[in-house]
């Protein structure tokens, strides 16, 4: 966590009185670096609807998860066709 994420996030507690569940949550390494990764692009591009191109990068984001997961099963179906021909072969 950076320095700027910890003084928001103690700004919150403060105002809160102690850190609330949706905090919690969201702190989630999972969800605050897709986040994060998402806030940075939108500000970096600065889009004329910022709040689509947010949705974008996240529906975005979550089918190249998708194909990676797909990708992967299908390495190790490769990976184990390979084998038993190997060892068919000897």
């Amino acid at each position: 966590m950076t320095t700027v994420d910890a003084n928001v996030t103690n700004s919150l507690e403060m105002l809160l009185g102690k850190e609330h569940a949706d905090i919690t949550y969201l702190k989630k390494d999972k969800i605050s670096n897709v986040l994060s990764k998402a806030l940075s692009e939108t500000f970096r591009l600065q889009p004329n609807d910022p709040v689509q191109f947010f949705a974008n990068y996240l529906l975005n984001h979550n089918k190249t998860l998708e194909l990676a997961y797909q990708n992967q099963a299908n390495e190790s179906k490769v990976n184990g066709l390979r084998s038993q021909h190997q060892t068919a072969l000897d």
